[in-house]
């Protein structure tokens, strides 16, 4: 039994799938493959009926003389655990495989059309935080941050009665406004990455009632309370320019608080 381990989007379904090509007595037993058979691919209710029917699988592969490769992330300690214990009880030999990429290439992996489903960019970094913190996490570039607008989506812009372009943005242009302003990318990028005009970004960026109003200052702060949490924790250490950073952060904030009172 293989045990394959590495995060999602690190290539592990297709190295098993060319692993077992032309190979009768090998078997592959995926998580993910359990999941598309019993419905939407992701039902957290579902999760431990997946679990059984991958053990039963695994189990009775290998008593009926199967080698079998076991297609997951199997990151979990006591998920590996389990699996060994399997194998012990079926006087199976154990080997692991490990699979992994760099950070920004699992994200790119994820957004290929070809995928089934996508895990998302969030959980593909918890991963990496997680089980492999020695790996850089570089920032997300404007074409892996933003989410595709839906190809139906003919009310997203809209001509006005001369001709102009209008935008009406959506819950996902919005959701990629904040991502983008998280990372400080400009207006012009912003526009260019969610496909919209720059002029129309600019328009209802004036309105500081607009729900993109919001959403770009939302995930500019984001962004800010990320950047002053890394200087906050560089000063501890007793970091010379990070305590001077605090301290003018500091007059700042007093200035603005004595104003306030007076």
């Amino acid at each position: 039994m293989i045990i394959l381990q590495g995060p999602p989007c690190a290539g592990k379904s297709t190295w098993a799938r060319r692993e077992v090509s032309g190979k009768e007595d090998w078997i592959i037993v995926s998580r993910d493959d359990i999941r598309h058979a019993l419905g939407d691919y992701w039902n957290l209710k579902r999760e431990p009926l997946v679990t059984s029917t991958e053990d039963f699988v695994i189990k009775q592969g290998l008593r009926m003389k199967f080698n079998i490769i076991v297609d997951s992330v199997n990151l979990k300690k006591e998920r590996v655990s389990h699996l060994q214990k399997i194998a012990d009880d079926e006087d199976a030999i154990v080997e692991f495989k490990t699979l992994i990429v760099p950070f920004l290439e699992a994200v790119r992996r994820d957004r290929n059309p070809d995928r089934q489903h996508r895990t998302g960019v969030d959980v593909i970094r918890d991963y990496y935080q997680t089980y492999y913190p020695n790996e850089p996490i570089e920032d997300i570039p404007a074409d892996l941050a933003v989410t595709p607008a839906p190809p139906a989506d003919p009310d997203r812009i809209i001509l006005d009665t001369e001709g102009n372009p209008v935008w009406r943005p959506t819950p996902a242009d919005l959701a990629n406004v904040k991502k983008l302003a998280i990372l400080r990318y400009s207006f012009s990028a912003i526009s260019m990455a969610i496909g919209v005009p720059q002029s129309e970004f600019r328009r209802l960026m004036a309105d500081s009632s607009s729900p993109l109003y919001e959403a770009y200052h939302a995930g500019k702060i984001e962004g800010e309370m990320a950047y002053r949490q890394k200087v906050v924790n560089i000063a501890n250490s007793g970091e010379e320019w990070a305590v001077r950073m605090i301290e003018a952060w500091n007059r700042e904030q007093l200035k603005e608080e004595k104003g306030f009172q007076a």
